[in-house]
């Protein structure tokens, strides 16, 4: 359990290093989408290893909750 729990960790990590140098590009041409997109999806993979849940599952409840509040 305590190696799962550094694995996440140093995962977080890099995730968090590839957002910021990412970020610094962003701020140098904000107009540029594509990065904020990819910043956006990497902070939900850091948010995800945060909480302790699995990405796949987040994008699952997503699609319950788009397809619910269709109404």
């Amino acid at each position: 359990m305590r190696e799962v729990a550094i694995d996440e960790k140093i995962i977080r990590d890099k995730l968090k290093t590839k957002r910021n140098l990412l970020f610094e590009k962003f701020r140098r041409n904000p107009s540029n989408t594509r990065l904020a997109i990819e910043i956006r999806s990497i902070d939900d993979q850091i948010a995800c290893l945060t909480a302790g849940i699995s990405p796949r599952s987040k994008e699952k409840s997503r699609a319950v909750v788009e397809v619910t509040s269709d109404d």
